[in-house]
């Protein structure tokens, strides 16, 4: 029936013995909490896999209404099946609730190379704006340094990356294209005010001379 059993190995370690099923690609949605930027030599590489060997790698999906499943766990593979025409996804299915999915999916996303800051401040902030049963905020600070970096110490660089969240649209944009770096980003995210925080990045982005944005 297009089931197996296997032992599945991903970035958070090998998982038990669990049944694979082949459904449908048009059946499955993509986590509305999952990325929206891929690497394109990553997602050429992935799609170049697909053709010559199959999916190796089981994705993770849950159920959701109208019997169709959410993609928890390999977005890439998933993208690739469709724009090489593999017309299923082999996948390990849990019923996962809407908090469980959205952790996994945020820890599975914190593990993925390259991972730029900005994006990993996005993370941060959805870890923080966990909240249990009453109420209660799920992660903090020292939690999340522990779970990534084995070191709670490693807090401060948490709330380091977290205040990037904090930056200007027009100064997120110039870090996503590389106009400026981490280090222009980090000064200006520091501004308390926030309309100081918007007059500081234009300012920092000013080309009056032709020869790019102020330096640090």
């Amino acid at each position: 029936d297009g089931r197996t059993m296997v032992a599945i190995e991903t970035e958070r370690g090998l998982m038990p013995m669990e049944m694979i099923h082949e459904i449908p690609i048009g059946e499955i949605e993509p986590h509305p909490a999952n990325r929206d930027e891929f690497d394109e030599q990553k997602t050429s590489d992935m799609e170049d896999s697909l053709r010559a060997n199959g999916q190796l790698t089981p994705a993770l999906l849950r159920p959701i209404s109208g019997g169709r499943y959410q993609l928890i766990a390999g977005e890439r593979r998933w993208r690739g099946c469709k724009e090489v025409g593999i017309p299923t996804l082999r996948a390990v299915i849990r019923n996962y609730s809407d908090e469980q999915a959205l952790e996994i999916l945020i820890w599975e996303n914190l593990e993925r190379e390259n991972l730029s800051e900005l994006q990993e401040a996005r993370l941060y902030q959805a870890l923080m704006d966990m909240k249990d049963g009453e109420g209660r905020n799920v992660y903090t600070l020292e939690r999340i340094a522990e779970k990534r970096f084995g070191d709670v110490k490693k807090l401060s660089r948490v709330a380091r990356v977290l205040k990037l969240n904090a930056l200007p649209d027009l100064m997120k944009k110039a870090l996503k294209a590389g106009t400026i770096n981490t280090r222009h980003a980090f000064l200006v995210a520091r501004i308390a005010d926030p309309t100081m925080r918007e007059q500081a990045a234009k300012e920092v982005l000013k080309d009056p001379y032709g020869s790019g944005p102020m330096t640090v």
